[in-house]
């Protein structure tokens, strides 16, 4: 559930559950839901590209 001062702890929990298949050699994101689209937009440019939104 969403809170005011999340933790890492927090956000590296939310991020347990994408996960990253290759497919025919192509990457693909399984369980980026909005909520954790969101909490990228402030992780930085690397982790953007790692899952695959820049």
């Amino acid at each position: 559930q969403p809170t005011q001062r999340p933790t890492l702890r927090w956000i590296f929990q939310q991020f347990m559950a994408v996960h990253v298949a290759i497919l025919n050699g192509v990457k693909h994101i399984t369980n980026l839901t909005a909520q954790r689209q969101l909490i990228l937009q402030f992780m930085g440019a690397s982790c953007q590209k790692y899952y695959l939104l820049s």
